[in-house]
């Protein structure tokens, strides 16, 4: 069990051109505690396939976010804030269009402020698609991915085991259920009667996922949606933690990772850790989460090394007109 559920959010919602909605929970300093200073940097957080700014380790990041001095913020996908999002269309590991108008709209509201972006699992493979997208002068300080899927289609084979049974019914059913209220209001779309009765996230991406979203199906989807094929592309600093027994995905898509050798990426990858499960004694039988704070203390450090830099070329700057 991860702790925070003391969290307090307030959700400000951001309308989007296609006449839907996304909501931005900003996460609130603690009774007692000063709130950020007005330039401090901002991190958005990028949560997991059905998660939400309530998951626990939402909860913790932005708990560590708010004691480093930086503003969290995170962005709930599509149908994932508490209820139903207008439109037909919902989230997928490749959507990188409503973080980019997140991140445009951050921008405006905080001109003077570092960015930093931090995605776990599904959420961790769309920032890592966006970074690609972003490439250089992105406007993002630095980056990281926890947990990240990187080759969907691997991991789709990879949770049709038998092991993994226990954790694709846990998503399914959420998304079933999603996925009957899409077709009581958009009926005739998307093959429903295929969506409601998926046994695999293959299944449930070939009906509903990839057609809803523009993909010709599961394959396409997974191919144009996967970072690891990306990552070269990134230059933005952004770490990556990964555990080598993530029953989510193989280890020869680790290796993957490896071979990519681009030096923006630092790999902190451990043997052991699950999927977003990286726990330590902090004695007795009491289990804590030590990667999310350990995240974001790197993600601050790289924040505060871009101020001193901005800091320095300004002062250059002064010195020379």
């Amino acid at each position: 069990m991860r702790a925070g559920a003391r969290t307090r959010y307030a959700r400000e919602t951001l309308e989007t051109p296609d006449d839907d909605r996304l909501s931005l929970d900003w996460a609130l300093p603690s009774s007692g505690r000063a709130d950020p200073e007005p330039d401090a940097p901002v991190l958005l957080v990028l949560h997991g396939l059905e998660g939400s700014s309530a998951s626990g380790y939402a909860r913790v990041t932005v708990r560590a976010a708010l004691r480093s001095g930086l503003r969290p913020c995170v962005l709930n996908f599509r149908s994932c804030d508490g209820g139903p999002n207008r439109r037909l269309r919902s989230y997928h590991s490749g959507e990188t269009g409503d973080p980019a108008l997140v991140l445009a709209h951050l921008r405006r509201r905080h001109p003077g402020s570092p960015f930093l972006a931090l995605g776990y699992s599904l959420g961790g493979n769309v920032l890592l698609d966006l970074l690609a997208e972003l490439g250089e002068g992105g406007g993002i300080a630095a980056a990281a991915g926890v947990s990240v899927p990187y080759d969907l289609a691997a991991g789709a084979r990879h949770l049709e085991r038998p092991a993994a049974t226990i954790y694709v019914e846990y998503f399914l059913r959420s998304l079933r259920r999603k996925a009957r209220e899409k077709a009581r209001r958009f009926p005739g779309d998307f093959d429903a009667a295929s969506a409601t009765r998926a046994r695999t996230l293959r299944a449930f991406d070939d009906a509903f996922t990839a057609p809803v979203h523009g993909f010709a199906d599961a394959d396409d989807y997974y191919e144009r949606a996967s970072s690891l094929p990306r990552l070269g592309r990134i230059r933005t600093p952004t770490l990556l933690v990964q555990a080598e027994d993530d029953p989510f995905v193989p280890r020869g898509t680790l290796d993957r990772v490896r071979a990519v050798g681009n030096p923006a990426l630092r790999l902190a990858f451990f043997e052991h850790g699950g999927h977003l499960g990286f726990l330590a004694s902090e004695g007795g039988a009491r289990l804590r989460p030590w990667v999310e704070p350990a995240v974001v203390a790197w993600l601050a450090e790289r924040a505060r090394e871009a101020a001193d830099w901005r800091r320095t070329l300004e002062a250059r700057e002064e010195t020379h007109r």
